[in-house]
């Protein structure tokens, strides 16, 4: 079964021409002056490791905040467009 290894949060990841995983960028903290807060862009890098072939995966992302609230874009009357 697949499983990711471990994830990065960073502002630009992508592959180079010899297959090497560069992260830009690389966020250890996000500090908010206060809530809500719009995040226009960031990029989770991950490495899923165990994969076979053809096997189809769930991943399922959310940030929550120090207090538990998990907001999320259908709270605010948007909907996640992940096919983009």
């Amino acid at each position: 079964m697949a499983r990711i290894e471990w994830a990065q949060v960073c502002e630009r990841a992508f592959l180079d021409d010899c297959d090497r995983l560069w992260l830009i960028g690389v966020t250890t903290r996000l500090p908010v002056p206060s809530l809500p807060i719009t995040v226009r862009h960031l990029m989770l890098a991950a490495r899923v490791v165990e994969l076979r072939a053809r096997e189809v995966i769930d991943v399922g992302v959310s940030i929550t905040t120090p207090s538990g609230c998990c907001p999320s874009p259908a709270s605010c009357g948007r909907t996640a467009d992940l096919d983009r």
